[in-house]
């Protein structure tokens, strides 16, 4: 993957490609012949790599425009690439025997076991965020109603995190987070109730990176209520006539 995924940046980075030309390419991976060589793989790469670029064309992009947005979602990939541990790997492997016997099982890390609880019990012990990552900082995407991050007023959806700061009685150790993996970040965050921490905010409305502030949040326990299945009983004798 991560070989194809340098060369199709190289190769989109030239634009030279004529999209004038017929040709097919073969989406489902199950349906491929086994390539012998390394020239018949690059052909497939070639193919994929002017495919996305032609199809972000098609959504009123230039050509330059395209290729741009290409190669950064390209070099995401290497970037998750690089980032993958062993518990991955592993978890990769192990999914991958056990779908083999039952497409029902599957086996968590202990991290995906302690996401998979808390999202089962809709509890959790933090600041009462959703996350996720953008140009390799971490975003905020939204704040838990009633949440110590929304109890604050001091933080806010695309607001960007640069730093974590734990609070504790010794010692105080402040984490750069940019770059990180999201679970990573996350795990960060979350803590026992009743504990502090500080984040470093970039905030939402300023073009300015330098622009940063402090927030200083104490961890709680939190409903994650909005994800609560819910459910409604029509009467329906109640409604003829």
């Amino acid at each position: 993957m991560i070989e194809a995924t340098k060369y199709q940046i190289k190769v989109i980075q030239k634009k030279d490609f004529d999209f004038s030309e017929v040709e097919n390419i073969l989406i489902d991976n199950d349906l491929q012949e086994f390539r012998e060589t390394n020239l018949d793989l690059r052909e497939i790469w070639v193919k994929l790599a002017k495919n996305d670029v032609l199809t972000s064309m098609l959504t009123d992009k230039t050509e330059d425009e395209a290729v741009e947005l290409i190669s950064k979602r390209y070099k995401n990939r290497l970037r998750r690439i690089s980032q993958r541990n062993e518990e991955d790997i592993f978890s990769i492997v192990m999914n991958n025997l056990t779908g083999l016997f039952d497409p029902h099982s599957s086996y968590m890390s202990p991290k995906s076991a302690e996401d998979f609880e808390m999202t089962m019990s809709l509890n959790l012990e933090g600041i009462g965020a959703l996350l996720t990552t953008e140009d390799d900082y971490p975003i905020i995407v939204s704040v838990v109603p009633g949440g110590p991050a929304e109890k604050s007023g001091k933080i806010n959806p695309d607001d960007k995190i640069v730093k974590v700061r734990q609070i504790k009685k010794v010692e105080v150790d402040s984490v750069d987070v940019v770059g990180w993996r999201i679970d990573e970040v996350v795990q960060l965050i979350r803590g026992e109730a009743g504990t502090q921490l500080e984040l470093e905010i970039i905030p939402a409305k300023t073009e300015d990176l330098s622009d940063r502030k402090w927030v200083l949040l104490t961890r709680e326990e939190v409903k994650l209520e909005e994800q609560a299945a819910k459910f409604l009983i029509v009467d329906a004798a109640s409604r003829r006539g």
